[in-house]
């Protein structure tokens, strides 16, 4: 996944629009540039959410282990998707190293889990 973020990062500085992408997992990874800085925003639809209290579990989980899950905010889009995002400062757009990393991406993975 971080391959992937570091080339929705380049997409969204060069177009200077939302860049996303469908996982094969059927959550959405989305960058959204802001000046120097973006939000990464990994999310689920709202089809997959059909469980009931998923999401007051994810509020859970994420107030149960700050440290780790802390950085993640949790957002509900008028689409009834929830997306859990993250602001990345000093963002590198031509960069090749991911500004997350892979434990950093699989705390998001668990909230939406």
């Amino acid at each position: 996944m971080e391959n992937l973020l570091v080339q929705l990062i380049r997409a969204a500085f060069r177009e200077n629009a939302v860049a996303a992408q469908a996982l094969a997992n059927g959550r959405q990874l989305l960058v959204y540039p802001m000046g120097s800085e973006a939000l990464v925003g990994l999310g689920r639809s709202r089809e997959e959410g059909g469980e009931a209290g998923w999401l007051e579990e994810m509020l859970r989980r994420r107030t149960a282990n700050l440290a780790r899950m802390g950085d993640w905010l949790p957002a509900m889009l008028a689409d009834g998707s929830v997306y859990v995002v993250r602001r990345i400062a000093a963002v590198d757009p031509a960069g090749e190293a991911s500004p997350l990393s892979p434990s950093e991406l699989q705390a998001a993975e668990e909230l939406l889990s």
